[in-house]
């Protein structure tokens, strides 16, 4: 008879939709728990997604402190708080449902939102507007 104990444990998540960032430096101290087949072994240990599972190495396993940046955008946020003028400054931008709901940035822009759900083509064509497949 095989006994599991759970302990609770918290930790930032580097959540996948944003994006994140690590220096080489951390990633290569990451190995001994992310390099080959060790990631998805570390991820199914800790029976947490993937994004979950790089926080998890960051903070629980090397003791670094993962710091929050204002200008990644994941779905899980409210993504109508950001306004046009914000737009030239982000890293990264997400979009997706968020109770039931399409959660986007808000800009106008010669596509419709039907044409261009994700808001992506608008938001490039108004920081690159001399593309040729911008109207």
């Amino acid at each position: 008879m095989e006994l599991f104990m759970f302990v609770e444990v918290a930790f930032w998540f580097a959540t996948g939709g944003a994006g994140f960032c690590l220096s080489r430096r951390l990633a290569e101290k990451m190995a001994p728990w992310a390099s080959g087949r060790r990631f998805e072994e570390t991820s199914a240990a800790i029976r947490l997604p993937d994004d979950c599972t790089v926080g998890f190495i960051v903070e629980r396993r090397l003791g670094v402190r993962m710091l929050h940046s204002p200008l990644f955008h994941s779905h899980l946020e409210d993504l109508l708080l950001l306004t046009p003028r914000h737009i030239p400054q982000q890293v990264t931008l997400s979009y997706g449902l968020f109770e039931n709901k399409m959660n986007s940035i808000e800009m106008k822009g010669a596509f419709s939102p039907e044409e261009d759900p994700s808001r992506f083509k608008t938001v490039h064509c108004r920081l690159y507007p001399f593309t040729s497949w911008c109207p």
